[in-house]
């Protein structure tokens, strides 16, 4: 998967942008299997990448700073039709 993500990362720099925020918010660097859970969510599963930002954001605000529980939550939310920015931040009050 890490040839995957290093493709999508040449392609859409955007996505290193989204990276280094995600590393910032959770205070550690990012390591490939994060970066591969991280595409997943925002190519494979549709997930905006703002939404997971905010899901990083609320994960670290309770003290689960793991990639796996950040994707948890937003499956999660996913499977409950919480898809885009606005329906995550009207979730979360």
């Amino acid at each position: 998967m890490w040839k995957e993500v290093l493709a999508y990362q040449q392609e859409h720099k955007e996505f290193n942008a989204f990276l280094q925020e995600v590393s910032a918010r959770l205070g550690r660097p990012l390591n490939h299997g994060d970066n591969a859970t991280l595409l997943y969510l925002i190519t494979t599963a549709g997930i905006p990448a703002m939404s997971v930002l905010m899901a990083v954001g609320y994960a670290v605000s309770i003290g689960k700073s793991s990639i796996r529980y950040v994707e948890s939550v937003v499956l999660g939310w996913a499977d409950e039709e919480i898809i885009t920015p606005e329906q995550v931040d009207v979730n979360l009050r």
